[in-house]
């Protein structure tokens, strides 16, 4: 060893001005670089989670409207005029007729959305004595009086059961 080495008071080897570790500046500035990305990750995760809920909701809202499209009682539901039997399904307009125009509208809560249903059908819509073309229109509700979730629209053919 070099006998020219410095020695503090307490006889130890003087290092001089220490030269390893972070100062406080530095530490304090990536304590703060890390807390600004910690929140914007939380916040990220809290939008993606309301956007997925949404999508979820609407997903949800259009296999209801798929399947009121085709089934105007869905869950043995009996659509009837002021709901009458307290189903939460009522029905207003022209009812169904093999014979004769028609425009008939069922409403009703359906998988926690609030769901109209309106099937129209003109004399020209009939095909032969038990069947005939209807325009069926379905619009799914956040609620009565709620946002609109989603429309169908579609033609079908109705067929008397055999």
């Amino acid at each position: 060893m070099n006998g020219s080495s410095k020695r503090g008071r307490d006889g130890a080897p003087d290092r001089g001005q220490a030269t390893d570790g972070f100062t406080l500046v530095e530490v304090l500035a990536v304590l703060l670089v890390l807390t600004l990305g910690i929140g914007a990750v939380i916040g990220v995760l809290g939008m993606a989670n309301r956007y997925t809920g949404k999508t979820i909701s609407r997903y949800t809202g259009m296999g209801t409207a798929t399947g009121l499209l085709y089934d105007h009682a869905p869950l043995g539901c009996t659509a009837d005029v002021g709901d009458a039997d307290n189903d939460g399904w009522s029905q207003s307009g022209t009812p169904f007729s093999w014979t004769g125009s028609y425009v008939m509208t069922t409403q009703g809560y359906l998988n926690g959305f609030w769901c109209r249903r309106t099937e129209t059908s003109n004399t020209s819509d009939i095909i032969v004595a038990d069947r005939r073309w209807a325009w069926v229109e379905v619009d799914v509700y956040w609620g009565t009086g709620g946002a609109h979730v989603t429309r169908l629209q579609e033609r079908i053919v109705r067929a008397r059961a055999p």
